[in-house]
């Protein structure tokens, strides 16, 4: 009889430790959903996962179902509910142009709002004021950015070969920004010459309050078709965001450059001059899946009265799944008063595809 209570006895234990383990796991899984991250969208719809970022017009989440990254405009966003602070380090846009960085949350107290939190301080703002936010890894790598496509087309009637190619990469921190570009063509002909043309630029960025920025940048052309053996260009501008929303961008600087040119003809002699420089840069993004960047530059010189180089870029890039794109760029350089005997107008038209991350 004694053994039938102490069976008893151990029965109902178990059956304790077993309900006290359940009633942990689904307090702990209540827990849990209840700090995940909604999208609610205007026609009702709610979306549960992790908001991962708000990048060119769109919000991206990581769906606690399937698995899968779910991509949606943020003009069919109703509000976003961020209910625990991540742990990941945002860098955050504003329409103001304020730039902020730290953990992102929505404010309790206001679901339309959101704060932004770093080193015990707080920042709240309007959720329609949100331009972007995107995770920033403390890391030296997880700053970087890179895109690199390539080109080719051959045409048998008169034996012609073109290659281009282009590379970009970027570094990003709260403050500031360093960007360099490379582009390449070649062109081959049975019954010509090659015709090489290589140019290389680079740019650094500080940012300032309410949309302000300045600049520091470098340019560097190689062209046979101007016989240009090398043209640097070196200068700084300080320049304003006009636009800054989550579907555009449209900025405009001003600043002066020096120039030196170097020629493959070796009875012309090398040219140096100072320039003013005017820049108007657009960037359109989640046009469907085609994002677009028009920048024109304008060089008058001060050395040589009446002479203006113009430098023009115009891209059309259409994204594809896996980081794949597919790019339609046109780019040109214009001088008013080409120093040797050579058009005046240098420009690539080009296609290709390419990779970015």
């Amino acid at each position: 009889m004694q053994r039938s209570t102490q069976g008893f006895g151990s029965l109902v234990s178990r059956f304790h430790r077993a309900g006290h383990l359940l009633l942990t796991v689904t307090l702990a899984s209540s827990i849990m959903a209840f700090s995940q991250d909604v999208i609610v969208l205007k026609n009702g719809d709610r979306i549960t996962g992790e908001v991962k970022k708000l990048e060119n017009g769109n919000v991206h989440i990581d769906a606690d179902y399937g698995g899968n990254i779910f991509i949606i405009d943020w003009e069919e966003v109703e509000r976003i509910e961020i209910p625990t602070a991540s742990p990941a380090h945002f860098s955050v846009v504003t329409s103001s142009g304020d730039r902020l960085s730290g953990s992102i949350r929505t404010d309790p107290d206001a679901p339309t709002r959101v704060l932004v939190e770093e080193q015990g301080s707080t920042v709240s703002f309007e959720q329609s004021e949100l331009v972007s936010f995107t995770p920033i890894d403390a890391g030296f790598w997880g700053r970087f950015e890179t895109s690199v496509d390539f080109g080719l087309s051959l045409t048998k009637a008169n034996e012609t070969k073109q290659f281009n190619t282009r590379a970009r990469a970027s570094y990003l921190t709260d403050d500031w920004s360093l960007e360099g570009n490379l582009e390449s063509l070649l062109n081959a002909r049975q019954d010509v010459p090659d015709t090489k043309r290589n140019e290389f630029g680079t740019n650094f960025r500080y940012f300032i309050t309410n949309r302000w920025f300045s600049e520091t940048f470098g340019n560097f052309l190689q062209s046979n078709k101007l016989q240009l053996d090398l043209r640097s260009s070196i200068g700084g501008a300080m320049g304003r965001y006009l636009v800054q929303n989550d579907r555009w961008l449209l900025s405009i600087n001003g600043g002066g450059a020096w120039t030196n040119e170097n020629f493959e003809d070796p009875l012309v002699s090398n040219q140096n001059s100072g320039e003013v420089l005017g820049t108007l840069e657009f960037n359109a993004f989640n046009i469907g899946d085609l994002n677009i960047l028009a920048q024109l530059s304008v060089f008058p010189s001060l050395s040589d009265l009446g002479r203006v180089r113009i430098n023009f870029r115009n891209d059309f890039k259409w994204d594809l799944p896996q980081d794949l794109y597919f790019r339609v760029g046109f780019t040109n350089n214009f001088d008013s008063s080409p120093l040797t005997d050579t058009p005046r107008n240098d420009y690539i038209f080009s296609t290709s595809v390419g990779w970015s991350h």
